[in-house]
């Protein structure tokens, strides 16, 4: 009887301890999955994000012309309240609606498999740890004002950041609708 009892408490404690072991960092959790990576530094802290991301799921209006400009369409874009997408954009119908910025669809956005998520703290921080779980996210800090430190953030998660960078030179207007014109990545100086 001694021993059962030795047994079965040595065998709980290999359990507990495997558990122990396990995590629960979603950063972690996705391991190898992505291939190659870099740690890009955002309003939540850091993040490792793919070398070249190719299913990515913005959450502001700011990161779709971002995108765009920078030569990626997103796979999934959330809307500005009830909005349609910007038509100024172009034609986004390969594009699928993740909800609205304030309230994106979390299982919209899982279902797409995004490689990277686009966001900002300022409108979706209270999603950030659920989001994080499904991909690699990136936050600015805030919008509207921010709006170059944001173009060069996002183009830096987007494996974009020489080109971004790039986009500033010669010019002081900034990519003020750039994605809607046919130049892309950037307009021609």
């Amino acid at each position: 009887m001694r021993r059962r009892l030795v047994a079965s408490g040595l065998a709980a404690a290999c359990a507990l301890a495997l558990t122990a072991c396990g995590t629960s960092d979603p950063a972690a959790d996705r391991g190898g999955e992505e291939g190659e990576t870099r740690t890009v530094e955002h309003a939540m802290g850091t993040t490792e994000v793919p070398v070249d991301p190719q299913r990515v799921v913005v959450l502001d209006t700011d990161k779709i012309d971002t995108a765009l400009s920078l030569g990626i369409t997103p796979i999934g874009a959330a809307r500005t309240s009830e909005a349609e997408l910007p038509t100024y954009l172009g034609d986004l119908s390969g594009v699928t609606v993740v909800g609205t910025s304030a309230e994106p669809d979390l299982e919209a956005i899982e279902q797409l498999k995004p490689d990277l998520i686009l966001g900002s703290k300022f409108r979706q921080e209270e999603f950030y740890d659920e989001l994080d779980a499904i991909a690699p996210t990136v936050f600015t800090e805030l919008v509207g004002l921010t709006w170059k430190e944001n173009f060069l953030l996002d183009g830096e998660a987007l494996g974009r950041g020489d080109t971004a960078r790039s986009c500033w030179t010669g010019t002081r207007r900034g990519p003020r609708n750039w994605a809607s014109r046919s130049a892309r990545p950037c307009p021609p100086r």
